[in-house]
């Protein structure tokens, strides 16, 4: 029998939860606050795409992408945009003579949701599993 504390799809689904709650509550929630109160973009352009909209791309990212993960919808594509995002700021942060550990860290955990997906405690298992029938 297996045990329900040994189980992989039961590690994806706190894995999920975990990075997608620190990304959104730390990062994502405060800058859809900073859009929505109507203050200035002070932001940086580190892709030569301008401000706002270098803005409004890493809301996508750290806002929707996140809550995208945390119910298990598209993991694989918009983990693809979260990866993108903390490679960006890895970099701003070693050009400013910094280390990146936490841009790093969450690196790491959006290549490994590429890597598995979701696992079965997910949207996209329950949307699978329709298609499969």
């Amino acid at each position: 029998m297996k045990s329900i504390i040994f189980n992989n799809n039961l590690g994806l689904l706190i894995f999920r939860i975990g990075i997608s709650l620190l990304m959104f509550l730390g990062h994502g929630f405060p800058k859809l606050q900073k859009l929505f109160t109507g203050t200035e973009i002070q932001f940086a352009d580190p892709i030569g795409v301008g401000v706002v909209p270098s803005f409004y791309l890493v809301v996508f990212a750290e806002a929707l992408c996140s809550i995208s993960i945390l119910i298990g919808f598209q993991t694989r594509i918009v983990s693809f945009f979260l990866f993108f995002t903390m490679a960006v700021a890895t970099f701003v942060m070693l050009g400013k003579g910094e280390f990146p550990e936490l841009s790093l860290l969450y690196l790491t955990g959006y290549i490994l949701l590429m890597i598995l997906g979701s696992g079965n405690y997910s949207i996209d298992n329950l949307l699978s599993s329709k298609n499969k029938l």
